[in-house]
């Protein structure tokens, strides 16, 4: 009778500790996932608020084809 109790008692604390040590694991991978997904997010906003920045005019010119180089200001040969 003592030998079933032991047994039993032995068992369920493998049960209590299996069932901590599997819970502090779901813990630590909630909590990094938390972590990833935080840093992606801050990584996205800096990488949208760059294009929202003001460029300066020349750069603005010279993106859309309106820059005056020497060579369009030159007066064409016949």
């Amino acid at each position: 009778m003592l030998l079933a109790l032991v047994t039993a008692a032995i068992a369920v604390v493998g049960t209590l500790l299996g069932s901590f040590i599997s819970g502090r694991f779901q813990e630590r991978a909630a909590e990094r996932s938390v972590r990833v997904n935080h840093g992606e997010t801050i990584r996205r906003d800096r990488l949208e608020a760059v294009p929202r920045w003001p460029a300066p005019p020349a750069t603005t010119a010279a993106r859309c084809g309106c820059a005056a180089t020497p060579s369009s200001r030159a007066p064409r040969p016949n």
